[in-house]
């Protein structure tokens, strides 16, 4: 006999799997990563038909089978992403796609989805700083070197530590203080802080850095696809 749950996820990838089904990888908030099956998703005539895309997060019933399988039955409500108006938006929505498949911890994937539940009106290209910042906080990742001073720039060394003397790559202090502004305030705070392109340049550097250094996880941008799609 099927189970019956109820599931919060963020829908993070649509895949086709038979003329008649989907698989989708998503997110929840007491599971982690989760990926589970939509019938009749290709069906004009179907109940689920254009009903999940990507960044849409979702309240959905859903039963497990015998085999452990999730499959949706019904969704009973729904939040999306902004609609793609433009290439960055698009890009952005890309990566945290690609940031949020890297993880599969409750922790992290709680996170995500809440930052996404109180921001998705304002455009993941206006947000995705607070992604980073807090995934790297919730980890305890950014750490300062003792007797470090204010300063024009920050270096991060070999070992993710931010110093004053060296490093292979810096920020700057516009973005040391937006780093301490987030870590300090929440999600609503948080969001009105609108940085600039060298910001965001040097929080992506510093978000894939740290993880590669403390977590030996690549995050490598050049792998997206930037082409549009219809999902």
């Amino acid at each position: 006999m099927s189970k019956i749950h109820k599931k919060t996820c963020l829908i993070l990838r649509v895949n086709d799997y038979q003329d008649n089904k989907s698989i989708i990888k998503a997110i929840s908030k007491h599971e982690g990563m989760i990926d589970f099956s939509v019938a009749g998703f290709k069906k004009y005539n179907s109940r689920m038909h254009g009903k999940i895309h990507k960044l849409q997060l979702i309240d959905g019933i859903f039963y497990e089978k015998s085999n452990s399988q999730l499959s949706l039955s019904s969704i009973e409500n729904n939040i999306s992403a902004n609609q793609i108006q433009s290439l960055l938006e698009y890009q952005y929505q890309q990566k945290l796609c690609f940031i949020a498949e890297k993880f599969s911890d409750i922790q992290t994937c709680t996170l995500i989805i809440n930052i996404f539940a109180q921001t998705h009106t304002l455009g993941i290209h206006q947000t995705i700083h607070i992604y980073l910042i807090k995934i790297l906080s919730e980890h305890n990742l950014i750490e300062i070197a003792p007797n470090t001073h204010q300063a024009n720039y920050f270096y991060i060394n070999n070992d993710g530590i931010l110093n004053n003397q060296m490093g292979s790559h810096k920020i700057s202090l516009s973005t040391f203080k937006i780093i301490k502004f987030i870590q300090q305030n929440n999600i609503t705070q948080s969001s009105r802080i609108k940085p600039t392109n060298k910001i965001l340049s040097e929080l992506e550097t510093l978000f894939s850095t740290l993880l590669e250094v403390k977590f030996k996880l690549s995050i490598n941008y050049r792998n997206l696809n930037n082409i549009f799609d219809c999902v």
